[in-house]
């Protein structure tokens, strides 16, 4: 089952998120805020902020449009995440245990954006984590209700009169409403109705400088090489999609390859990854590839020929000399400890040798200026893929 993290971060693409379940001093904001210019904000996750601070210019004129009422009807958490992503964290209980809600909408018209593009809108000072400006805002009233519907079904068949269906209906409750549909109706080109001026859903128009945000289903991977001698090829799903330092958006199921190149020959080695949904909600990643170490190849095959042979002439040792005196005995013994030691350690130097790639969360840059790949990562959840094993810290 996806986490509540990943739950939001796709809901965090939509375009076009609806602003009901924002609080009463929230929208007293964001109305303040329409008369004063554009409106700029920070969406993230199944959060949005205004910045207030953030002065663009630009104007917002009311547009009449076609009375018009819409049902949402939700029944899982993932429609609540896809259809109210803005509250979607505080109606998790209220749908568990209604098992369903409805949002009635009437629109009567729209503040729309003018004297102001995506392009004009910095991301620098006050302005600072903007990632959308409201391009216009639709207006009216809302109901939100939860229940309601049929929970059972049932026939009864009755002789000579056919079958006759039964259900058993559950309770209906308004959790919230603002505005009357009826006022909504009476709105003209030129007046709007206060009755029929709550804030409804905002469209959103990206930023060019905000970071671009892959398909719904896919998540942000930068891939690196950990060798400066090194260029990595980056496989998915049996397709060649870059070469490394790069950064793409892969579906978490879909099966990665990651193939080391020295100059125009492949050396180093290959490293599989089956998937990455373990770390769905970790993203964005950084995965980090090193190749195979030859050096530590080599160190571990001579070791490992050392250890057997002293391992050996050690357990020849303890069986021949426990029988004849206790001194021969201890010394077999001995032997056959420190070959078995360096028998241990030649063979790890033989498997750390491997191709591996580390998988850790998208280290932030620092304020200072410092590089996501110099970024402090103590503390930070990873994994290690090698062609033979996984291992991490968490």
């Amino acid at each position: 089952m996806p986490s509540e993290l990943a739950k939001c971060k796709v809901a965090a693409r939509q375009s076009s998120p609806m602003v009901t379940e924002w609080s009463g001093s929230e929208k007293g904001n964001l109305e303040a805020r329409l008369r004063e210019g554009g409106v700029v904000v920070a969406y993230a996750g199944c959060s949005m902020r205004i910045l207030t601070q953030c002065r663009v210019g630009g104007s917002y004129q009311w547009q009449r449009t076609t009375t018009a009422t819409d049902l949402l009807e939700i029944d899982s958490e993932d429609d609540l995440f896809s259809k109210l992503p803005l509250g979607a964290v505080s109606l998790e209980g209220e749908l568990k245990n209604s098992g369903r809600l409805a949002m009635q909408t009437t629109v009567s018209g729209q503040y729309r954006l003018s004297g102001l593009s995506a392009n004009d809108v910095p991301t620098i000072g006050d302005c600072k984590g903007a990632t959308h400006v409201v391009g216009s805002l639709s207006v009216g009233a809302f109901k939100l209700k939860s229940g309601g519907g049929t929970t059972t079904h049932g026939s009864v068949a009755v002789a000579g009169a056919g079958s006759a269906r039964g259900g058993a209906n559950r309770d209906e409750t308004v959790l919230r409403q603002a505005g009357d549909p009826d006022h909504c109706r009476t709105s003209s080109g030129e007046n709007l109705d206060p009755a029929c001026s709550s804030p409804i859903q905002m469209f959103l128009l990206p930023l060019p400088s905000a970071p671009k945000e892959g398909a719904i289903g896919t998540m942000k991977v930068d891939f690196v090489s950990g060798t400066a001698d090194r260029t990595w090829e980056v496989v998915v799903d049996e397709k060649l999609v870059c070469s490394t330092p790069c950064t793409q958006w892969v579906r978490p199921d879909a099966p990665l390859v990651m193939r080391a190149f020295q100059g125009k020959d492949r050396k180093g080695g290959t490293v599989s990854f089956p998937d990455l949904r373990a770390h769905a909600a970790e993203a964005p990643l950084e995965i980090r590839a090193y190749p195979k170490s030859r050096g530590e190849l080599a160190t571990g095959i001579t070791f490992t020929s050392v250890g057997g042979v002293t391992l050996t002439t050690g357990v020849v040792l303890t069986a021949v000399g426990c029988g004849d005196s206790a001194a021969s005995c201890r010394g077999g013994i001995i032997t056959a400890l420190v070959g078995a030691a360096v028998t241990a350690g030649a063979i790890w130097l033989i498997l750390d040798s491997t191709p591996r790639a580390d998988i850790t969360p998208r280290a932030q840059p620092q304020e200072s200026g410092t590089s996501s790949g110099e970024t402090e990562r103590a503390g930070v959840p990873s994994s290690t893929w090698g062609p033979i094993s996984l291992s991490g810290t968490f």
